[in-house]
């Protein structure tokens, strides 16, 4: 995921070498070296549902 996005990030967490973020209802996982992302996870099946809070 690059560029514009219509959804913005509602929390995020450092977590050893990256950051996890929760944007809509997904948590991404991104390495904080090169910037990419390592993981993607969704959340919950209905997508109108969105992170709130990550804690660690």
């Amino acid at each position: 995921m690059t560029g514009k996005s219509r959804e913005s990030i509602r929390c995020a967490i450092n977590v050893r070498e990256s950051i996890w973020c929760g944007v809509a209802n997904r948590v991404y996982v991104i390495d904080i070296q090169t910037l990419e992302i390592r993981k993607q996870l969704q959340v919950h099946s209905r997508p109108e549902h969105s992170v709130q809070h990550i804690t660690w």
